[in-house]
């Protein structure tokens, strides 16, 4: 049995232009973001959003990223099956042994570490970068009114704005450390408490996020504090693996509550979705429907 697998919108013109060559094989469609042509989104977007809505009606199975943009696919396309959700989940780093050969290791675990000295205070972590997007500053603004609880350590890009940003508020308990290779992220999470997993809803593709930052942390034993996105308040309501609420502060003064709570169905949902066997599941799950496809 052929496949042929199209990997998103930057793929789907020319999916398109060779539609007559490859139309006799099985035909996927993985649909990692989702778009409409609206307002919100940039004149780049719109003409790759264009392409996809020409080209997804002619695939054979369409991947999406989780239930609600798979249900949404579904209505907003004239699909010739029903389309697969498949979360995102993945994990981060791993590798131990090139540890290390990675430069900056040390010198990161050392400023993380000298900010926790004080064995009361909690790292937090956002990997977001310094983004008005995903409400870097609301974060910012509420761990700096836990000054003696809570650090927070952001990776991630605009490391200079963020500096400017902590040294004009006068911040001691957050530090930017900029943007790291994902092995070295992967260790250095390994010292962090609680993880923010936040999204806006200014479109369908963040409001519907397929958030893949929520497993990496997850799978390394740390709890999140979510906005109140649909996809994830139904992980933290259903896996109590964390706080969903729309109201940063409130999660944050929750999630302290019952940290150890969090952290240990942390571990418990990690063995429950480990990602070898849910890889295999997943592609045995695309074999089939591609079998029911082509009867």
């Amino acid at each position: 049995m052929d496949f042929i697998l199209i990997d998103n919108r930057k793929a789907a013109f020319f999916a398109l232009l060779f539609y007559p060559i490859i139309r006799h094989r099985i035909v996927i469609y993985d649909m990692r973001e989702f778009y409409l042509c609206e307002k919100y989104n940039s004149f780049r977007n719109k003409i790759g959003t264009y392409f996809e809505s020409c080209f997804i009606n002619l695939a054979d199975l369409v991947l999406c990223a989780n239930q609600q943009r798979a249900r949404l696919a579904e209505v907003q396309h004239d699909l010739k099956a029903k389309p697969i959700a498949i979360e995102n989940n993945r994990q981060i780093g791993g590798d131990v042994a090139s540890m290390v050969k990675l430069e900056g290791v040390e010198e990161f675990k050392k400023i993380i570490l000298a900010g926790s000295q004080d064995k009361e205070r909690i790292n937090f972590v956002s990997t977001d970068g310094f983004s008005i997007e995903r409400r870097t500053l609301e974060i910012i603004e509420v761990c700096s009114q836990f000054p003696k609880k809570i650090n927070l350590f952001i990776f991630g890009k605009n490391q200079q704005k963020a500096h400017k940003y902590i040294a004009d508020h006068g911040l001691k308990n957050v530090v930017h450390l900029g943007s790291v290779d994902g092995n070295v992220l992967g260790e250095l999470l390994g010292l962090m408490d609680v993880g923010f997993v936040v999204y806006g809803s200014h479109d369908l593709n963040n409001k519907y996020c397929a958030s893949g930052k929520i497993y990496e942390f997850i799978h390394l034993g740390i709890p999140v504090v979510t906005s109140d996105n649909m996809p994830l308040r139904k992980i933290t309501h259903n896996a109590g693996i964390g706080v969903t609420n729309k109201n940063i502060r409130a999660g944050v003064e929750e999630i302290i509550d019952n940290l150890e709570q969090h952290k240990a169905r942390c571990l418990e949902f990690s063995k429950e979705m480990e990602v070898g066997r849910f890889e295999l599941t997943s592609a045995e799950v695309i074999l089939s429907k591609s079998r029911e496809v082509k009867r």
